[in-house]
């Protein structure tokens, strides 16, 4: 990352290669038509600690594109996080020292899409070509299995709102027949992969924000939240508030 040419070559490297160094949480790049962001998503089910996640991931994305791209001033537009607003908003300003936005679907930083033009400072292209090298090498030994690749692409997919299979197989670099064929031999069915995917997304934001069920139920692309209500139901056991209800009962004071 410190040898790519501009900041954007450089965040696409982390996010390309961010499942060598752990798994359960994907980074992302999104690049919009004026502003660009940067996250990262938990996929595994059941994670524990997730505002403490969130925090870390948005904190250290911070710090990842400001030594990048320099100190500029207005490089970094705000950051999302996917937590309630906390009691305590000063440790977080201190931290940030930018406009926080709460209870949002990503964890990510948003930036003016033009800052992924700048150029790293001191990068050297030379380097560059013996750093690619080794990663070619390396490139497929400890590749993750098929249904962890899937897993990631869904919510990559989800939180682009392009999760259809031909959306899913483009980002995962092959073609939809090619998809479903790997999925069969593996004995997985793309809309099972891709109901569960919805599922622990509702859940995640069901926990750890105050979003509405109907706004919940469009980010995670139920174009009718009925459709969020039976699916929930029918997994889990409880309708998606009161789901969400003993959530609340079980977490421990903020003092804690």
């Amino acid at each position: 990352m410190r040898n790519a040419p501009t900041v954007g070559t450089a965040l696409m490297d982390f996010a390309t290669h961010q499942h060598r160094n752990a798994h359960g949480g994907v980074v992302y790049l999104i690049v919009e038509e004026l502003e660009a962001i940067f996250g990262y998503a938990i996929y595994e089910p059941g994670v524990a600690g997730h505002d403490l996640i969130c925090d870390g991931a948005a904190l250290a994305a911070c710090n990842l594109v400001v030594e990048l791209a320099g100190k500029n001033d207005g490089q970094l537009l705000r950051v999302m996080l996917s937590r309630p607003t906390p009691a305590d908003l000063e440790p977080y300003r201190r931290a940030f020292k930018i406009q926080l936005q709460f209870d949002a679907a990503h964890i990510a930083v948003v930036m003016p899409r033009r800052v992924l033009n700048t150029a790293v400072s001191g990068a050297s292209m030379a380097l560059r070509k013996e750093l690619e090298m080794q990663v070619q090498i390396l490139m497929y030994s400890g590749e993750p299995d098929l249904v962890t690749l899937l897993s990631r692409a869904l919510r990559v997919g989800l939180l682009r709102q392009r999760h259809s299979i031909s959306d899913v197989a483009s980002q995962m670099g092959m073609s939809p027949r090619t998809l479903q064929r790997r999925l069969q031999d593996v004995g997985v069915s793309f809309q099972e992969a891709l109901d569960g995917a919805r599922l622990e997304f509702a859940k995640q934001l069901l926990a750890n924000t105050r979003l509405s069920v109907g706004e919940i139920a469009a980010i995670v692309g139920y174009a009718d939240p009925s459709n969020l209500f039976r699916h929930f139901a029918q997994q889990v056991g409880k309708a998606p508030q009161e789901w969400r209800l003993d959530r609340d009962r079980e977490r421990p004071p903020a003092s804690s």
